[in-house]
């Protein structure tokens, strides 16, 4: 009977310190987001004998971190430059997105830190006139060290244009 009682006085002392070995996990509320790397766009109703060649893609992005559930919110500028070439000349082609995103945390707070994530909103493209359209991107990524981020991300102008974008940031 004694042997219980000191087993379970080392127990009922020992639980709390051992639960407490975890350290809370450091979440920012706010992240600001800069980013840049290379995209690589399609045109839905291209010709055969368009090329497009690989370009360069920069963004910015303000995020909420949710504290007790692995989300975060935000909005995301993202501007890209590629060339459309007809094998005779080559067209510059800009576009332009101002997104609405949302992402799930696989490990929000920790070292290494894998997401999943969608953006919605307003395209634009100027190329040979112009246009806007409704965007669509989904993404994947991981932020390391909590201030560095790698994403790959596909972003879709309805009727007008696909690009996969893979881009290396900071945030803060």
């Amino acid at each position: 009977m004694k042997k219980w009682m000191l087993i379970a006085l080392i127990f009922s002392i020992l639980s709390p310190v051992l639960s407490g070995q975890t350290k809370p996990r450091k979440i920012n509320r706010i992240a600001l987001q800069v980013d840049g790397g290379a995209n690589f766009g399609w045109k839905i109703q291209s010709t055969d004998d368009d090329n497009i060649s690989p370009g360069f893609t920069f963004g910015a992005e303000l995020r909420y971190n949710l504290r007790r559930i692995p989300l975060d919110f935000g909005i995301r500028y993202t501007n890209s430059y590629f060339m459309i070439s007809d094998g005779e000349c080559g067209l510059g082609y800009l576009t332009m997105s101002f997104l609405a995103i949302g992402d799930y945390n696989l490990s929000q707070g920790r070292l290494v830190n894998p997401f999943v994530g969608v953006g919605a909103g307003l395209g634009w493209g100027i190329y040979s006139g112009g246009y806007s359209c409704f965007c669509l991107a989904p993404r994947v990524g991981v932020r390391l060290l909590r201030h560095i981020s790698l994403a790959l991300d596909c972003q879709w102008y309805l009727g007008q244009l696909r690009m996969m974008n893979l881009t290396g940031g900071i945030y803060f």
